[in-house]
């Protein structure tokens, strides 16, 4: 794909073919960027339907870049994955605002559409943590949060802290 900061007609182009592909696809492991992540997302949920598995590392953007109603589009449509990791390390562009303003409501959509995830794994900053105490997940048998403070990452969660 390219570094733009977007996906152009001819990426969207090549995703799309690369994906109907692999319509029994049930685990992704992708690097996106704020302003690619829609994209690959519609792509992956249009044709491949099976994915129960998902690892997004989020590892550039701009606060400009996130939509939040497209962010609830796609998620709602990932209501079949079972176990989803979202990774956004402490880059440049990750402000307290910006915790606020995309954080919150990724949590919030992800708490009101993936009502069938078992196993949630989080990367964020410190920043926007609150969102988490608000998570209705159900179904969630097991959850591991990784803290990245400056750029050293923290494991909390079910198993042993990791300094």
């Amino acid at each position: 794909m390219s570094q733009a900061d977007s996906l152009s007609y001819a990426d969207k182009l090549t995703l799309r073919n690369a994906l109907c592909n692999m319509q029994n696809l049930e685990s992704l492991y992708c690097f996106v960027s704020l302003s690619t992540w829609n994209d690959v997302l519609d792509e992956l949920a249009v044709n491949c339907p099976s994915v129960r598995e998902l690892l997004l590392y989020i590892n550039r953007g701009k606060e400009s870049d996130w939509d939040e109603s497209s962010a609830v589009r796609v998620l709602n449509g990932l209501n079949t994955v079972r176990a989803l990791g979202i990774y956004i390390p402490n880059e440049s562009f990750v402000t307290r605002a910006w915790c606020e303003r995309f954080m919150s409501p990724a949590l919030q959509t992800l708490g009101r559409s993936c009502r069938r995830l078992v196993h949630l794994t989080v990367g964020w900053t410190e920043y926007g943590l609150d969102g988490l105490l608000d998570l209705r997940l159900p179904c969630l048998h097991s959850f591991q949060l990784t803290i990245f403070l400056g750029r050293k990452p923290i494991s909390v969660g079910s198993h042993h802290s990791v300094p």
